[in-house]
């Protein structure tokens, strides 16, 4: 498929398919308690003391301010113990439950990954939190890398790397005894795992040449998994991350600088990751490249985050000491970055980059790396043009990456990390309207 092509598809969808915007480049901003909000309203910032984000239309729910809830809920292993932190997703089919999925460490040096899914979205601390927890591949020591999310209705696909081989499981039941078939994918390492489409589950893996390899799974009434193309390559390794829009996918993935554009039959030569490509793909297995952003540095983390119109991104560059991150908006209409900007505070040096929507606006949850500085936890909402509308920070339980998602209405974020011993962490941050 041709990215024109794409585009006719994407504007048979989209309502604002003629709306255009220039691009905003948008430095780092701070907020106050009580700024303006995602859904408008006056209030006072940081930055030139302007109101809230009324002029974006329909930018998402109103939101001045984020309070995160006590105490954190603690989630222990029962006869194992969590040595990695979690992945979040919504629980498919059911709007109000959260799954969680995290490696765990049992007797001896095997180890699988435990599941479960929970409501976190009404009584703080949930009770039925690790009311019925789950072991998948049981038995296998598990790599550091492993992604969930939403399969079929009561279903959750699972992507990890045991010992026994990278596989993806597109059928797993959040709280009972059931995982489904195995599916053997190729690659070494995984890289990103996209919510399913007509029961076909995208995902991304890493070779040991530093190659990207998307591949399609289907669901267990057709199992089997399908690689698509080899999609990048670099000097170094890739990162990647995807998201649906409609009934295709968006992948964003760093690439060497002086590879070819969505495939890559030879990686010598290939270069730093020094760019983030974006392609898109179909259930039907075309691939069309859609557009290229230059980076400054090799990226060394990415996330993304679905936008009705195309997807946010937000990545860390290597090259200089305690990096910034930095954001992005493409718009797959315009089939262009129609935003960017760095994230977080002045002297963040965000690491272990998480991103969800919230309503048209972004969330994001990091941990700060200041030298010499306790580690904090930061829950940031911007609009879609980067204007920073809540802030949250406390005390991070572990210098390591987060999950992080949205409550169905989008007025409230659940963060969950490693408590920095053998448990998992979960805070909850709500909206203040």
């Amino acid at each position: 498929m041709s990215s024109r092509a794409f585009v006719l598809c994407l504007c048979a969808a989209i309502e604002a398919c003629g709306s255009r915007s220039a691009l905003v480049d948008v430095g780092p901003t701070e907020v106050d308690s009580g700024s303006g909000g995602l859904g408008g309203g006056s209030g006072t910032t940081a930055v030139g003391g302007s109101g809230g984000a009324a002029g974006a239309a329909g930018a998402g729910p109103e939101c001045k301010d984020l309070v995160a809830l006590a105490p954190p809920a603690l989630l222990n292993g029962q006869n194992a113990l969590f040595d990695a932190p979690p992945v979040l997703a919504v629980a498919p089919g059911v709007s109000d439950e959260v799954v969680l999925a995290t490696r765990a460490m049992s007797s001896g040096p095997s180890n699988g990954i435990r599941h479960t899914s929970f409501r976190p979205w009404g009584t703080w601390p949930p009770p039925d939190l690790g009311a019925s927890l789950q072991m998948t591949l049981a038995g296998t020591e598990i790599s550091d890398d492993y992604f969930v999310a939403p399969s079929t209705p009561g279903r959750f696909a699972l992507l990890a790397s045991p010992s026994t081989g990278p596989v993806l499981l597109t059928a797993v039941a959040p709280a009972q005894d059931y995982a489904g078939p195995q599916l053997p994918v190729l690659g070494a390492s995984p890289s990103f795992l996209a919510e399913g489409i007509e029961g076909v589950q995208l995902l991304g893996m890493s070779s040991t040449k530093n190659e990207l390899y998307a591949q399609l799974g289907r669901s267990e009434s057709d199992p089997k998994a399908t690689t698509i193309s080899t999609i990048g390559c670099a000097d170094s390794q890739i990162f990647g991350a995807a998201t649906p829009l409609g009934s295709n996918w968006l992948i964003a993935y760093s690439n060497g600088e002086h590879a070819p554009v969505a495939v890559c039959g030879n990686p010598t030569g290939a270069g730093d990751p020094k760019r983030i490509d974006i392609v898109s793909i179909t259930t039907g297995h075309e691939v069309a490249s859609l557009a290229t952003l230059p980076v400054a540095a090799p990226v060394t983390e990415l996330a993304a985050a679905a936008h009705q119109n195309g997807m946010y991104l937000v990545w860390r560059e290597a090259g200089v000491a305690n990096p910034p991150a930095r954001w992005a908006r493409f718009d797959a209409v315009q089939l262009s970055f129609v935003a960017k900007g760095e994230l977080g505070g002045l002297d963040d040096h965000p690491v272990g980059l998480s991103a969800a929507p919230f309503g048209e606006g972004l969330a994001v949850a990091y941990v700060t790396a200041k030298a010499g500085m306790q580690p904090q936890l930061v829950v940031q909402l911007q609009d879609p043009f980067g204007k920073v509308v809540a802030r949250a920070s406390r005390p991070s339980f572990h210098p390591a990456r987060v999950a992080l998602v949205p409550s169905y209405e989008h007025r409230r974020l659940l963060v969950g990390q490693h408590d920095g011993n053998s448990a998992i962490a979960l805070l909850r941050f709500d909206c203040v309207p």
